[in-house]
């Protein structure tokens, strides 16, 4: 009987780390290894129900990921702009004239990095597939230098990419997701809107 392969989802549950989860379960010959910070949340013990395997492991702590990672086939990577920029204690940890932007920026890039680097300790790996967003700063020849949550992604993958290029080039691959397609559901902010059918139509005399 054939051994079933691993893949490890950082940031399972989440909504990309989630689905990849959920789709990987029903594949046959895959076992499936969640990362949270906190197993005792009701998300993960819902993944748990599922047949999911929810370790815990901080993004902060390369040790912890080397160690939820040990003995994947598969590794899916996903990072958090919007997490660190809406809690309120990152504001105390900004330096001298630096936005909250540009702090977030930084410690996405970082945990971004770390991913990497665990994900290349890891014995056996077959294949690390990245979430990153476009270089905004880069493809727009630097017209667009603050799309902090773009390009703190795609800086990390361009800094592993020159820190480990072997490991990068062979095993290695990135998927950009701008929009979910959920969020319409999710959001206030894009949720369609009723409005009159004369509104907007401006005066039709």
């Amino acid at each position: 009987m054939a051994t079933s392969k691993l893949i490890v989802v950082v940031g399972a549950t989440g909504t990309q780390g989630g689905s990849v989860a959920r789709t990987f379960l029903k594949e046959p010959g895959w076992r499936v290894r969640g990362i949270s910070r906190d197993v005792s949340s009701s998300a993960s013990r819902r993944l748990q129900a599922e047949g999911v395997e929810m370790v815990s492991a901080d993004l902060d702590q390369i040790h912890s990921l080397i160690s939820a990672f040990e003995g994947a086939n598969a590794i899916f990577g996903v990072t958090d702009f919007l997490g660190p920029f809406s809690d309120p204690r990152n504001r105390e940890k900004l330096n001298l004239g630096q936005s909250l932007n540009e702090w977030v920026y930084e410690y996405e890039k970082q945990q971004g990095k770390n991913i990497f680097d665990a994900a290349v300790a890891t014995k056996g790996l077959e294949r690390l597939v990245f979430s990153s967003l476009s270089d905004a700063r880069k493809w727009s020849n630097g017209k667009y230098n603050q799309v902090w949550h773009f390009d703190s992604k795609a800086h990390a993958v361009r800094d592993a990419s020159s820190t480990h290029p072997g490991f990068f080039e062979s095993k290695v691959s990135c998927i950009q997701v701008g929009m979910y397609l959920s969020n319409w559901l999710k959001h206030q902010l894009f949720m369609p809107q009723k409005v009159s059918r004369l509104e907007g139509a401006g005066n039709m005399s």
